[in-house]
Protein backbone atom coordinates (compact mmCIF):
# COMPACT_ATOMS: atom_id res chain seq x y z
CA UNK A 1 0.00 0.00 0.00
CA UNK A 2 2.60 2.47 1.02
CA UNK A 3 4.77 2.17 -2.42
CA UNK A 4 1.29 2.39 -4.32
CA UNK A 5 1.46 6.01 -2.57
CA UNK A 6 4.55 6.75 -2.87
CA UNK A 7 4.88 6.43 -6.48
CA UNK A 8 2.07 9.01 -6.88
CA UNK A 9 3.56 11.51 -4.33
CA UNK A 10 6.86 11.19 -6.15
CA UNK A 11 5.50 11.60 -9.70
CA UNK A 12 4.04 14.89 -7.85
CA UNK A 13 7.10 16.04 -6.59
CA UNK A 14 9.00 15.73 -9.49
CA UNK A 15 6.41 17.75 -11.81
CA UNK A 16 6.23 20.75 -8.94
CA UNK A 17 10.23 20.74 -9.08
CA UNK A 18 9.87 20.94 -12.83
CA UNK A 19 7.45 23.79 -12.52
CA UNK A 20 9.62 25.66 -9.91
CA UNK A 21 12.81 25.26 -11.88
CA UNK A 22 11.02 26.23 -15.17
CA UNK A 23 9.40 29.49 -13.66
CA UNK A 24 12.96 30.46 -11.69
CA UNK A 25 14.77 30.25 -15.38
CA UNK A 26 11.98 32.58 -16.96
CA UNK A 27 11.57 34.75 -14.23
CA UNK A 28 14.05 35.09 -11.43
CA UNK A 29 16.35 38.06 -12.73
CA UNK A 30 20.13 37.77 -13.26
CA UNK A 31 23.00 40.34 -13.43
CA UNK A 32 26.17 40.34 -15.78
CA UNK A 33 28.91 42.84 -14.80
CA UNK A 34 31.84 44.16 -17.05
CA UNK A 35 34.32 46.89 -16.70
CA UNK A 36 35.59 48.11 -20.28
CA UNK A 37 38.96 50.36 -20.35
CA UNK A 38 39.79 52.39 -22.59
CA UNK A 39 42.70 54.71 -24.04
CA UNK A 40 40.44 56.84 -25.92
CA UNK A 41 37.80 57.58 -22.91
CA UNK A 42 37.41 61.18 -21.52
CA UNK A 43 38.78 60.43 -18.02
CA UNK A 44 35.13 62.73 -16.97
CA UNK A 45 33.62 58.86 -18.17
CA UNK A 46 35.63 57.10 -15.55
CA UNK A 47 32.95 54.98 -13.45
CA UNK A 48 30.60 55.55 -16.26
CA UNK A 49 27.92 53.71 -15.74
CA UNK A 50 25.46 51.61 -18.23
CA UNK A 51 22.92 49.68 -17.64
CA UNK A 52 21.65 47.13 -20.85
CA UNK A 53 18.22 45.69 -21.59
CA UNK A 54 17.19 43.97 -23.91
CA UNK A 55 14.38 41.52 -25.81
CA UNK A 56 11.30 42.31 -23.26
CA UNK A 57 9.36 40.87 -26.00
CA UNK A 58 6.43 42.17 -23.99
CA UNK A 59 6.96 40.10 -20.88
CA UNK A 60 5.53 40.98 -17.38
CA UNK A 61 8.04 41.15 -14.51
CA UNK A 62 5.35 41.14 -11.45
CA UNK A 63 3.02 44.04 -11.12
CA UNK A 64 4.26 47.43 -12.83
CA UNK A 65 7.33 45.46 -13.51
CA UNK A 66 8.19 46.41 -10.20
CA UNK A 67 11.14 43.72 -9.48
CA UNK A 68 12.74 44.45 -12.86
CA UNK A 69 12.49 48.14 -12.08
CA UNK A 70 13.51 48.16 -8.56
CA UNK A 71 16.85 45.92 -10.05
CA UNK A 72 17.46 48.64 -12.96
CA UNK A 73 17.29 51.30 -9.89
CA UNK A 74 19.77 49.56 -7.54
CA UNK A 75 22.47 49.34 -9.82
CA UNK A 76 22.56 53.68 -10.22
CA UNK A 77 23.02 53.81 -13.89
CA UNK A 78 24.25 57.06 -15.45
CA UNK A 79 22.60 56.08 -18.59
CA UNK A 80 20.14 52.87 -19.60
CA UNK A 81 20.36 51.23 -23.24
CA UNK A 82 17.65 49.32 -24.92
CA UNK A 83 18.70 47.43 -28.09
CA UNK A 84 15.72 46.25 -29.63
CA UNK A 85 12.62 43.59 -29.45
CA UNK A 86 10.58 45.52 -26.84
CA UNK A 87 7.34 44.10 -28.43
CA UNK A 88 6.74 40.86 -29.54
CA UNK A 89 3.17 41.34 -31.31
CA UNK A 90 1.31 44.93 -31.73
CA UNK A 91 -1.36 43.63 -28.87
CA UNK A 92 -2.71 46.34 -26.54
CA UNK A 93 -1.50 43.77 -23.71
CA UNK A 94 2.18 43.27 -25.24
CA UNK A 95 2.10 46.80 -25.57
CA UNK A 96 0.80 48.20 -22.24
CA UNK A 97 3.93 46.16 -20.12
CA UNK A 98 6.40 47.39 -22.54
CA UNK A 99 5.43 50.87 -22.17
CA UNK A 100 4.94 50.08 -18.99
CA UNK A 101 8.56 49.15 -17.96
CA UNK A 102 9.86 51.99 -20.57
CA UNK A 103 8.26 54.90 -17.92
CA UNK A 104 9.36 53.85 -15.21
CA UNK A 105 12.76 53.61 -16.47
CA UNK A 106 12.88 57.21 -17.83
CA UNK A 107 12.67 58.30 -14.16
CA UNK A 108 15.38 56.20 -13.07
CA UNK A 109 17.98 57.71 -16.04
CA UNK A 110 18.28 59.19 -19.94
CA UNK A 111 17.13 55.89 -21.72
CA UNK A 112 17.97 55.47 -25.31
CA UNK A 113 16.21 52.70 -27.54
CA UNK A 114 16.63 51.22 -30.89
CA UNK A 115 14.40 48.87 -32.90
CA UNK A 116 14.61 44.93 -33.45
CA UNK A 117 13.38 42.67 -36.03
CA UNK A 118 10.07 41.92 -33.67
CA UNK A 119 9.17 46.01 -33.42
CA UNK A 120 8.40 45.97 -36.94
CA UNK A 121 4.65 45.81 -36.80
CA UNK A 122 2.29 47.64 -38.45
CA UNK A 123 2.00 50.30 -35.53
CA UNK A 124 5.29 50.47 -35.39
CA UNK A 125 5.24 54.41 -36.10
CA UNK A 126 2.65 54.66 -33.33
CA UNK A 127 4.83 52.98 -30.99
CA UNK A 128 8.04 55.09 -31.97
CA UNK A 129 5.61 58.15 -31.05
CA UNK A 130 4.70 56.86 -28.17
CA UNK A 131 8.08 55.93 -26.70
CA UNK A 132 9.23 59.38 -27.87
CA UNK A 133 6.36 60.92 -25.75
CA UNK A 134 7.12 58.70 -22.61
CA UNK A 135 10.09 60.31 -22.67
CA UNK A 136 12.29 57.60 -24.53
CA UNK A 137 15.51 58.84 -26.63
CA UNK A 138 14.42 56.61 -30.02
CA UNK A 139 17.86 56.62 -32.03
CA UNK A 140 16.65 55.50 -35.07
CA UNK A 141 19.88 55.60 -37.66
CA UNK A 142 21.15 58.48 -35.44
CA UNK A 143 23.65 59.61 -32.87
CA UNK A 144 23.64 62.01 -29.98
CA UNK A 145 26.59 63.49 -27.50
CA UNK A 146 26.97 62.23 -24.04
CA UNK A 147 27.87 64.57 -21.42
CA UNK A 148 29.75 64.74 -18.07
CA UNK A 149 31.48 67.27 -16.39
CA UNK A 150 32.67 69.28 -19.71
CA UNK A 151 33.66 65.83 -21.55
CA UNK A 152 31.98 64.32 -24.25
CA UNK A 153 31.51 60.88 -25.97
CA UNK A 154 28.92 59.73 -28.75
CA UNK A 155 26.32 57.34 -29.22
CA UNK A 156 24.84 55.68 -32.43
CA UNK A 157 21.99 53.92 -32.65
CA UNK A 158 20.75 52.08 -35.59
CA UNK A 159 17.11 50.01 -36.80
CA UNK A 160 17.20 46.53 -37.68
CA UNK A 161 18.08 46.14 -41.14
CA UNK A 162 14.60 44.45 -41.30
CA UNK A 163 13.42 47.80 -41.35
CA UNK A 164 15.16 48.19 -44.75
CA UNK A 165 16.92 51.64 -46.00
CA UNK A 166 15.93 54.86 -47.22
CA UNK A 167 17.72 54.32 -50.37
CA UNK A 168 15.98 51.24 -50.91
CA UNK A 169 18.70 48.26 -50.39
CA UNK A 170 17.17 45.53 -49.25
CA UNK A 171 20.90 43.75 -48.89
CA UNK A 172 21.58 43.84 -45.12
CA UNK A 173 25.08 44.35 -45.26
CA UNK A 174 24.25 47.85 -47.17
CA UNK A 175 21.76 48.71 -44.94
CA UNK A 176 23.69 48.57 -41.68
CA UNK A 177 26.83 50.34 -43.46
CA UNK A 178 24.22 52.98 -44.72
CA UNK A 179 22.75 53.12 -41.52
CA UNK A 180 25.70 53.64 -39.04
CA UNK A 181 26.80 56.65 -41.47
CA UNK A 182 23.82 58.19 -40.85
CA UNK A 183 24.16 58.02 -37.15
CA UNK A 184 27.65 59.41 -37.36
CA UNK A 185 27.30 62.19 -39.75
CA UNK A 186 27.11 64.59 -36.79
CA UNK A 187 30.35 63.12 -34.31
CA UNK A 188 33.01 65.20 -34.44
CA UNK A 189 36.00 63.90 -35.01
CA UNK A 190 37.94 61.17 -32.82
CA UNK A 191 35.27 60.88 -29.48
CA UNK A 192 34.91 58.09 -28.05
CA UNK A 193 31.81 55.89 -29.84
CA UNK A 194 29.41 53.70 -28.54
CA UNK A 195 26.47 52.37 -30.66
CA UNK A 196 23.29 50.47 -30.33
CA UNK A 197 22.30 48.05 -32.67
CA UNK A 198 20.03 44.61 -32.22
CA UNK A 199 21.72 42.09 -34.42
CA UNK A 200 25.67 40.89 -32.82
CA UNK A 201 26.07 38.72 -35.92
CA UNK A 202 26.79 41.57 -37.59
CA UNK A 203 29.66 42.81 -35.05
CA UNK A 204 32.41 42.61 -38.56
CA UNK A 205 30.45 45.76 -39.80
CA UNK A 206 30.28 47.17 -36.74
CA UNK A 207 33.94 47.00 -35.83
CA UNK A 208 34.29 48.03 -39.43
CA UNK A 209 33.18 51.59 -38.58
CA UNK A 210 35.20 52.03 -35.32
CA UNK A 211 33.25 51.89 -32.95
CA UNK A 212 34.46 51.39 -29.66
CA UNK A 213 32.15 49.83 -28.07
CA UNK A 214 28.71 48.36 -29.17
CA UNK A 215 25.90 47.12 -27.36
CA UNK A 216 23.54 44.32 -29.34
CA UNK A 217 20.82 41.22 -28.11
CA UNK A 218 18.90 39.70 -30.66
CA UNK A 219 20.16 35.98 -29.70
CA UNK A 220 18.46 35.69 -26.49
CA UNK A 221 21.71 34.04 -25.09
CA UNK A 222 20.66 31.12 -27.12
CA UNK A 223 17.71 30.62 -25.62
CA UNK A 224 18.31 27.01 -24.44
CA UNK A 225 21.89 26.52 -22.51
CA UNK A 226 23.20 23.21 -21.64
CA UNK A 227 26.07 22.52 -19.39
CA UNK A 228 29.89 22.02 -21.03
CA UNK A 229 27.88 22.08 -24.54
CA UNK A 230 26.58 26.17 -24.46
CA UNK A 231 23.78 27.65 -26.72
CA UNK A 232 22.32 25.38 -29.09
CA UNK A 233 20.24 27.78 -31.24
CA UNK A 234 20.43 31.51 -32.19
CA UNK A 235 18.35 33.23 -35.20
CA UNK A 236 20.70 34.22 -38.09
CA UNK A 237 23.44 32.10 -36.73
CA UNK A 238 22.00 28.90 -36.57
CA UNK A 239 22.99 25.49 -34.34
CA UNK A 240 25.34 26.25 -31.46
CA UNK A 241 26.15 29.70 -32.17
CA UNK A 242 29.44 32.06 -31.17
CA UNK A 243 27.62 35.29 -30.27
CA UNK A 244 25.04 34.88 -27.81
CA UNK A 245 25.69 36.60 -24.80
CA UNK A 246 29.40 38.39 -22.88
CA UNK A 247 31.82 40.27 -23.73
CA UNK A 248 33.46 40.33 -27.27
CA UNK A 249 36.52 41.63 -29.02
CA UNK A 250 37.24 42.50 -32.74
CA UNK A 251 40.63 44.48 -33.11
CA UNK A 252 40.06 47.80 -31.22
CA UNK A 253 36.03 47.41 -30.85
CA UNK A 254 34.59 45.47 -27.94
CA UNK A 255 30.74 44.18 -28.16
CA UNK A 256 28.50 43.39 -25.10
CA UNK A 257 26.06 41.02 -25.85
CA UNK A 258 22.85 40.59 -23.64
CA UNK A 259 20.63 37.39 -22.96
CA UNK A 260 17.47 39.00 -23.04
CA UNK A 261 14.65 38.92 -20.97
CA UNK A 262 11.83 37.81 -22.57
CA UNK A 263 10.86 34.76 -24.82
CA UNK A 264 9.98 34.76 -28.44
CA UNK A 265 8.99 31.81 -30.17
CA UNK A 266 10.41 29.45 -27.99
CA UNK A 267 8.80 29.77 -24.31
CA UNK A 268 10.81 28.35 -22.12
CA UNK A 269 14.43 29.51 -21.16
CA UNK A 270 16.95 26.85 -19.85
CA UNK A 271 20.31 27.39 -18.08
CA UNK A 272 19.89 31.29 -19.14
CA UNK A 273 17.59 33.55 -17.13
CA UNK A 274 16.74 36.89 -17.94
CA UNK A 275 19.57 39.18 -17.92
CA UNK A 276 20.94 42.88 -16.54
CA UNK A 277 23.80 43.75 -18.15
CA UNK A 278 25.95 46.02 -16.36
CA UNK A 279 28.97 47.68 -17.78
CA UNK A 280 31.03 50.57 -16.56
CA UNK A 281 33.34 52.07 -18.37
CA UNK A 282 37.32 53.08 -17.24
CA UNK A 283 40.06 55.25 -18.54
CA UNK A 284 43.19 53.36 -19.16
CA UNK A 285 45.79 54.96 -16.96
Amino acid sequence: MKSRIAVPLLIIGLLLALFVFSYIQNNLLSFTRFTVTSGRLPAAFTGYRIVQLSDLHGKNFGFGQRPLLKAVRKERPDVIVFTGDLIDTDTSGNRSRSMTLMRGLVEIALVYWVSGNNDSVPGFASLESELTKAGVHVLANRGTPLSRSGQRIWLSGIDDPLFGSPSGSRDTEAIVNENMDRSTADRPEGLYSLLLAHRPELFPFYAGKGFDLIFAGHAHGGQIRLPFLGPLYAPDQGFFPKLTEGLHRNGSSAMVISRGLGNSDIPQRLFNRPEIVVVTLETAP
